[in-house]
């Protein structure tokens, strides 16, 4: 479906639980749980941007679970299960009306469901960690499996650690109603990526981490179910069948004494071969305000350049082939406001957030040569809570 991209990406930053979510230093000494509900919504299309098609855009509802459990002295498992369930339209196509692009979007509300089972395990030396990972993601048009692996090493000053990473997926792609409006009917695609990272103590309050890393995507990466408008004809979606990344990374953790406060900075740079040059700069203050109640309000923001061949609508045949109108594809910005707060009750930790995500063309760095109207809001709210057996 359009939105699987989307999706992976808010199962990784806003509904991950913290027994996946970071590496622990040392193994854990008792198995721990974690629950969490999401309730992921996007904003209605705008009337004046819609021709044709319901305005209603995606719902998401997610209830994931987790598990962290020691094996052995050295030995340590996660899995994480996660259960989707989606309704909504999404974009289809754009076209000139009356001079002005409308959008286009997908008839009926779409419900769809969806399973991820995630296992990890990881083994502590003295100096070093070694982590495996699987990951299965199923839903009725769409299946992923991943695999990866992690190492970490501490150097003999106890104050530099190593780190990196490579992980690898395959993925088959087998669109609903194919007959009925002319998809593929099958196809495939595969990914790679590597990290490595160096993370340095400063101070006893300082720590600072860059990172580089790789990405490789090939085989079907367009659309199935999005058109354009070319040369006069409605035609499929058609982007480059490879597509190889790399990123920049900076992070920053400053504890402030005085404050009982945390400060979390992050910072990417992101540059592919389609043309696609994005910068995030994340702020979240971790704040102690007492009794064992912690309050992170955080900020996003986000910008990026269009992939060479996105355009709205072709008035003349590309000599490449490629199209689309996908608006992740163009320029614009966003800014993301978050609210978390989390409580810490003996053995249990509660928790709740509220993300809002706005994007907009004004929000880039660099002027659109060509503007989307199908640009995304969005909310996330969630719920849940840790428990330690």
């Amino acid at each position: 479906m359009s939105t699987h991209h989307l999706l992976k990406s808010l199962s990784a930053a806003a509904l991950a639980l913290p027994a996946i979510a970071s590496q622990a230093a040392n193994i854990v000494e008792t198995p721990e749980f974690g629950y969490r509900y999401n309730h992921y919504q996007e904003k209605d299309i705008e009337a004046e941007d819609l021709h044709k098609g319901s305005p209603e855009r995606y719902t998401v509802k997610v209830n994931q679970f987790s598990l962290l459990t020691p094996l052995n002295e050295s030995l340590q498992a996660n899995i994480v299960l996660q259960l989707e369930d989606m309704s909504g339209a999404s974009p289809w196509y754009t076209e000139s009306v009356d001079g002005e692009t409308k959008q286009v979007m997908s008839g009926a509300s779409i419900e769809e469901a969806r399973t991820d089972v995630i296992a990890q395990v990881t083994y502590f030396g003295d100096k070093y960690t070694v982590t495996t990972n699987a990951a299965k993601s199923t839903e009725n048009d769409y299946d992923s499996l991943s695999i990866g692996a992690g190492f970490t090493y501490d150097f003999a000053d106890k104050m530099t650690t190593l780190g990196v990473s490579a992980d690898a997926s395959f993925d088959e792609i087998t669109p609903s109603d194919a007959l009925e409006f002319g998809r593929t009917d099958y196809e495939e695609k595969q990914s790679w990526s590597g990290h490595i990272s160096l993370s340095r103590i400063i101070t006893r309050n300082l720590m600072v981490q860059l990172g580089f890393g790789l990405f490789d995507r090939s085989g079907y990466l367009s659309d199935p179910y999005k058109q354009v408008i070319a040369d006069g004809s409605l035609q499929g979606d058609s982007r480059p069948d490879s597509r190889l990344a790399s990123t920049f990374t900076g992070r920053l953790r400053y504890f402030v004494n005085g404050l009982d406060t945390a400060l979390h900075f992050d910072y990417r740079l992101y540059d592919d071969n389609w043309n696609i040059a994005s910068h995030t700069v994340f702020l979240a203050p971790h704040i102690n305000v007492g009794d064992g109640w912690q309050v992170i309000p955080s900020v996003r923001y986000y910008s990026q350049s269009a992939a060479f061949f996105y355009e709205n609508y072709y008035e003349a045949p590309r000599s490449d082939g490629y199209y689309s109108t996908d608006s992740r594809l163009s320029t614009y910005g966003a800014y993301t406001l978050g609210l978390a707060v989390n409580k810490q009750l003996g053995s249990w930790l509660f928790t709740a957030g509220y993300q809002y995500y706005t994007s907009s063309h004004d929000l880039a760095i660099e002027d659109p040569v060509e503007e989307s109207n199908s640009l995304v809001d969005f909310s996330i709210a969630s719920i849940g809570f840790d428990y330690k057996f």
